[in-house]
């Protein structure tokens, strides 16, 4: 019986920590120093994004965009949700992702840009898991 337990938290933890996910519909609010920080409707719709969570390594990658996600260091927080972060070039991004249970995906992104204060900015969006990878 202990063996049997021990299979089945094996398998059950060795699934979760490998997940892809593609993720389209990204839409929410931005707000920019440049605009007196004021939201405004904000997504991204340049193509589909993949999720890829294996263990400890995870890649964010928009299809079709080999840049996007690009110099981040993510960092998984749990099974499901994800921050990342990167500085050079005098700017600061700081990204926080999470995978609800109803498919759909919390994303979070603050920039600050020392060189370029206009670009300062905070946004929040909302997008629908559509597939695995």
């Amino acid at each position: 019986m202990k063996i049997y337990l021990l299979l089945l938290s094996l398998l059950a933890t060795t699934g979760a920590n490998a997940e892809c996910w593609i993720v389209d519909n990204m839409k929410g609010y931005s707000a920019f120093s440049q605009d007196g920080y004021k939201f405004e409707e904000n997504s991204i719709d340049d193509g589909k994004i993949s999720l890829d969570i294996k263990n400890k390594n995870i890649t964010v990658k928009q299809i079709g965009n080999s840049s996007f996600g690009e110099g981040i260091t993510y960092t998984p927080v749990n099974d499901n949700a994800f921050s990342g972060h990167s500085t050079s070039l005098g700017m600061t991004i700081i990204e926080n992702w999470v995978i609800t249970k109803e498919n759909k995906v919390l994303f979070n992104r603050s920039v600050l840009d020392t060189d370029n204060p206009d670009m300062t900015s905070t946004t929040a969006l909302v997008g629908d898991i559509i597939g695995k990878c």
